[in-house]
């Protein structure tokens, strides 16, 4: 499973909008993806903006995901 599959999986299953910091703990409390680096919600964060419709980065990726909320939260697009 990717980082992007862990995402969308853990967003449906909540089915709300949900933060970076949540995202990453439900998936490592779901053991859905085993991060190897010091700060797992950075990584998490990225690739939800790397897959957010509206956020045209230079990482950006044509695929997109995710919408971000006014509130800083995110959520995952329908039939994504």
């Amino acid at each position: 499973m990717t980082i992007v599959e862990a995402i969308k999986t853990v967003m449906r299953a909540k089915g709300e909008s949900m933060t970076a910091a949540e995202v990453h703990a439900d998936i490592a409390q779901a053991k859905l993806y085993e991060f190897h680096t010091d700060n797992p919600s950075s990584i998490v964060r990225a690739q939800i903006r790397r897959h957010c419709e509206g956020l045209n980065l230079k990482a950006s990726s044509k695929t997109k995901h995710f919408k971000a909320l006014a509130d800083g939260r995110f959520q995952v697009l329908q039939g994504s």
